[in-house]
């Protein structure tokens, strides 16, 4: 709720009723960039870029306050309809204690999405940014290749983010810019150190 930014969804008010923990939060008419990758298949790269940066610029500045998100995939950015702005949504499980952010929760079970999971979630160590923007890395090989870079069980997908190099993006879709290949390879390298701040 303290994030106020264009690309954040705007939580208005958190709160407890009768043991049930609820929010309320601006409606944003459109779809998910999921729903749009499910319906259209890949998403043509000058909308896919444009995309990318709104959410970029979204995570940097909730990054900038100390919270990383640990759960970015295409059914938590939304696509407004009428201005085609992105809007990251769904903090759920977010973390303001980066240095104890962890992946898991205290009887095991994962936190966030197999897919689009840094390997450092997927290991149970310490977070920060950088977290998500393996996961944006994740996100983007789907919007233009149609496909996740690791596929399978939800373990062996765990295992792959954590043991395994993704396949270059060039390989998934031959048409895209190497430029932008180059860029969205970077975001999916497996130290943290080596991906964008």
């Amino acid at each position: 709720a303290r994030l106020e930014h264009p690309h954040i969804i705007d939580v208005y008010r958190a709160d407890e009723t009768s043991g049930v923990v609820w929010f309320t939060m601006r409606f944003i008419d459109g779809e998910s960039l999921g729903a749009r990758i499910r319906d259209r298949g890949p998403i043509p790269v000058s909308e896919g870029l444009k995309i990318l940066r709104e959410v970029s610029w979204g995570l940097a500045y909730a990054h900038a306050r100390g919270v990383v998100h640990r759960d970015i995939k295409p059914d938590n950015i939304l696509i407004d309809r009428d201005s085609g702005r992105a809007v990251v949504t769904d903090f759920g499980i977010a973390r303001d204690d980066v240095q104890g952010a962890s992946g898991l929760t205290l009887d095991g079970h994962v936190l966030g999405s197999v897919h689009f999971m840094s390997p450092e979630q997927a290991s149970d160590e310490p977070l920060d940014g950088r977290s998500d923007v393996y996961a944006l890395g994740c996100v983007a090989y789907l919007m233009f290749s149609g496909s996740v870079p690791f596929d399978g069980s939800a373990a062996s997908v765990l295992v792959s983010h954590v043991t395994r190099t993704p396949p270059l993006l060039k390989s998934a879709a031959p048409t895209l810019p190497a430029s932008v290949c180059t860029v969205i390879d970077r975001c999916l390298r497996k130290d943290p150190a080596e991906r964008y701040a």
